[in-house]
């Protein structure tokens, strides 16, 4: 058991930062341990991801809280972000642990990537410097990482995307994207833990080593799309979301080919 939940701290630690879709493989990989949703455990690694966030942003998160513009930026986005993901979360519940849906999103997040980067690349136009970002702009940012509440819609391929196809700074924005998700992280993760607390929850020494590995692969996915990004290689990964969302509903059509000849 200890060894799955390590696996499952690695895996979000790479994925919640890597434009693949964390939720995604996530469901996957429950599905095929046969493990219940633990939201406790999802909360733990959600906060040690978001660690990794702080630690190798600290600089830059200093330097927004000194820029009231940006800041101003951050706050806009964060609502239509707030807004869509509790509506998402109350009416569409259903969709976290199905498998077929989590595929069906991860390729349209390989999609989502491919297509953004490509207008990117093509766009003559000369780049926009992050604080001339504007309000609508932001609450365009905004609306991707609400729907990035889907499983298998990546929230930093969601918002990174918006920021590409907005024609924004590349080294800017994804910087950018990752320290204006620590508000919606931050919330989400409260709201989990009240829901958590409100089950038994029974800590296990697993839980912590899965923190640790998470906390430690997030820092080193930051790292490497940073890089990827910087190379104009992000679809790279579209390619990769497009194997594992067939892989996902490959999956789903097993377990239920499965179930229905027992």
């Amino acid at each position: 058991m200890n060894l799955q939940l390590i696996i499952l701290g690695m895996i979000q630690g790479v994925t919640e930062f890597l434009p693949i879709s964390s939720s995604g493989h996530l469901v996957l990989l429950q599905k095929i341990f046969d493990l219940k949703e633990m939201l406790f455990f999802d909360v733990l690694l959600h906060f040690s991801t978001l660690l990794a966030v702080i630690v190798l942003f600290f600089k830059e998160i200093v330097e927004y809280l000194k820029n009231l513009k940006i800041i101003f930026y951050i706050f806009i986005l964060t609502i239509p972000t707030g807004i869509i993901g509790l509506l998402i979360k109350k009416y569409f519940s259903f969709v976290y642990d199905n498998v077929l849906i989590s595929g069906i999103f991860l390729i349209c997040t390989g999609v989502w990537l491919y297509l953004t980067e490509t207008v990117y690349i093509k766009n003559s136009k000369k780049k926009i410097e992050l604080e001339k970002l504007g309000i609508l702009k932001s609450i365009f940012v905004g609306i991707a990482q609400g729907i990035a509440v889907l499983p298998g819609i990546s929230r930093s391929g969601a918002t990174l995307g918006s920021m590409l196809l907005i024609n924004i700074e590349k080294t800017q924005a994804v910087k950018f994207i990752f320290i204006s998700s620590i508000p919606a992280i931050l919330g989400a993760t409260f709201l989990e833990l009240k829901d958590a607390i409100t089950e038994e929850v029974k800590f296990q020494t697993g839980y912590i080593y899965a923190m640790i590995f998470s906390f430690i692969f997030g820092l080193l996915s930051l790292k490497f799309l940073i890089n990827l990004v910087s190379k104009q290689k992000l679809r790279y990964f579209s390619y990769y979301c497009f194997v594992v969302g067939f892989f996902s509903i490959i999956t789903y059509l097993f377990f239920i080919t499965s179930s229905t000849n027992l």
